[in-house]
């Protein structure tokens, strides 16, 4: 029950068992909980802070996960791999085309050089740069005043991210690894997509956390503290930005790709 019903990431670890039974029942549940360990019926893993029912598979995840560890390569790409495991959102800046009449687009994507980066085109025009890499805060200040359609984030916390990749790189192995095992394989997966929302977390949801990171457009830093305040910011980059966009109060008007009533409209308009 507790397993099904229980908010991922809470702590259902031995000692929390203990003392639920000693204030409820009055009941010493320690010998039990070791007896269940000891035959393999459950397991604690400090990686999601709850107990596992192993369902009849006799993997010993702990030593696995050491044993993993080798066939690994500790230098991989944190960027690429970030890449393919959260995907990244695409914001619209409400307030400015609201009063515009265009929309804009801020896409989030994952810095990598200086070589990469460019003036946001197309339907997207800006681009929000998460900064994995140890870069100066003053040399991104200075990168971000030539390209002042890219916001910077620079991330204070990247080793515990690394930390977090590289522990879903160890169970995806392991899946692999023990294919052929559903219990095991049951275990892995929810293993692995416990460590895949931590990631989440921490790359996407804790944007907002300035103690963690560190906000930069046009050479200047920024205190983000929440989504309600990047909106406003960015609202305020693209009035600064596209000063001379002309305001169509129409939002079928003035966009990269016209919908089917304007161009319904369009052609009754040429035929006449």
């Amino acid at each position: 029950m507790v397993n099904i019903f229980s908010k991922v990431g809470g702590l259902f670890d031995k000692d929390f068992i203990m003392n639920y039974f000693n204030l409820s029942r009055g009941f010493d549940v320690l010998p039990i909980l070791d007896k269940l360990e000891k035959v393999g019926i459950i397991r604690f893993y400090k990686h999601s802070n709850k107990i596992n029912f192993l369902e009849g598979t006799d993997l010993d995840l702990e030593q696995e996960l050491i044993t993993i560890s080798r066939e690994i390569n500790p230098d991989f790409s944190i960027t690429n791999e970030i890449k393919t495991l959260v995907d990244l959102p695409v914001l619209l800046v409400k307030r400015y085309s609201f009063e515009t009449g265009t929309r804009r687009f801020f896409e989030y994507r994952i810095f990598e050089s200086y070589q990469d980066l460019n003036e946001a085109e197309g339907v997207i025009d800006g681009y929000i740069n998460l900064v994995f890499d140890d870069i100066k805060v003053s040399d991104i200040k200075k990168k971000s005043k030539e390209f002042r359609s890219n916001i910077f984030v620079m991330y204070k916390n990247s080793s515990q991210i690394r930390n977090e990749v590289l522990t879903i790189l160890k169970f995806g192995r392991l899946i692999e690894k023990h294919s052929e095992d559903a219990n095991a394989k049951k275990l892995l997966d929810s293993e692995r997509k416990f460590h895949l929302q931590q990631l989440e977390n921490l790359v996407i949801n804790q944007l907002f956390n300035n103690d963690i990171n560190v906000w930069i457009n046009n050479g200047k830093t920024e205190s983000i503290v929440s989504k309600h305040k990047l909106y406003e910011w960015l609202t305020q980059i693209c009035f600064t930005i596209y000063e001379k966009t002309p305001v169509f109060n129409n939002e079928l008007i003035n966009k990269q790709f016209l919908s089917a009533p304007i161009n319904t409209a369009r052609k009754y308009l040429i035929r006449s």
